[in-house]
C-alpha cells in the first residue's frame, strides 16, 4: 500500500524505528503467520499514534478526514498500522462518531482490511465496543446498526454470542469477547 498522505508515512516511519526483531518473531509464531508484524510493543503504537496526532495537529480535522485516514492505516499489510486505526477511532475519534459513521465503521471488514481474529477481536472490542456504548441515549440505536452491517439483529447477535460461549468458542464479559478457540470459531462460524 503506498503511503503518500504526510500522517500514514510519520506513522509508518514512527513504527519502523520502534520495531523489535525479538516481538516480531514472537507476534508471527503467536499468529501462526496469520499476520506480519513489524515488532512494535502496544506502548510503541500508542505513542506513535499519539505522535503523529500532535504533530500533524490532527485535531483539527473532520471526522469524515480521520475515518478516511484510519481507513488508509487499515490498508496497510502490517498489523501495527491496523492496530494503530484502531487507537485513532477509540482514543482520538470515539467521541465525534454518530449514527451516520457506521457504513465507515463497517468499510475495514467489507474491503478486506481485517482478516485475522486478533485485529478482528481488538475493532469490535474496543473501537466498536466504545461506539455502541458512547452515547447512552443512542445505545440501542447504534448495537441495531453495527448487527445491521452484518444483516442480521442485535437480539440474533446476542444469541449468537452466547451461543459460542455455552459451547466453549468465547468467553463474554463486561463489555469484552475472548476468542478461545479460533479455528472452533472460524469453522463453526463458516
Amino acid at each position: 500500500m503506498c503511503t503518500t498522505d504526510k500522517p500514514t508515512t510519520r506513522l509508518v516511519a514512527l513504527l519502523d524505528s520502534a520495531a523489535e526483531q525479538r516481538t516480531r518473531e514472537y507476534w508471527e509464531r503467536y499468529m501462526k503467520g496469520t499476520a506480519r508484524f513489524r515488532g512494535v510493543p502496544m506502548a510503541g503504537v500508542r505513542t506513535a499514534v499519539r505522535t503523529v496526532w500532535r504533530e500533524q495537529e490532527l485535531v483539527s480535522w473532520t471526522t469524515q478526514d480521520l475515518l478516511s485516514l484510519a481507513h488508509r492505516w487499515f490498508a496497510q499489510e502490517m498489523s501495527e498500522d491496523k492496530l494503530a486505526a484502531i487507537l485513532l477511532i477509540t482514543e482520538h475519534l470515539g467521541p465525534r462518531l454518530g449514527l451516520g459513521d457506521v457504513e465507515a465503521l463497517g468499510r475495514p471488514f467489507t474491503a478486506g482490511h481485517i482478516t485475522d481474529w486478533g485485529i478482528c477481536d481488538w475493532y469490535a472490542t474496543k473501537a466498536l465496543h466504545g461506539f455502541i456504548t458512547g452515547e447512552d441515549t443512542e445505545l440501542r440505536p447504534r448495537a441495531e446498526a453495527i448487527a445491521a452491517l452484518a444483516g442480521t439483529s442485535r437480539e440474533t447477535c446476542t444469541k449468537v454470542l452466547h451461543d459460542f460461549a455455552d459451547r466453549g468458542l468465547l468467553r463474554l464479559a463486561r463489555g469484552r469477547i475472548s476468542v478461545l478457540d479460533p479455528v472452533r470459531l472460524r469453522d463453526e462460524a463458516g
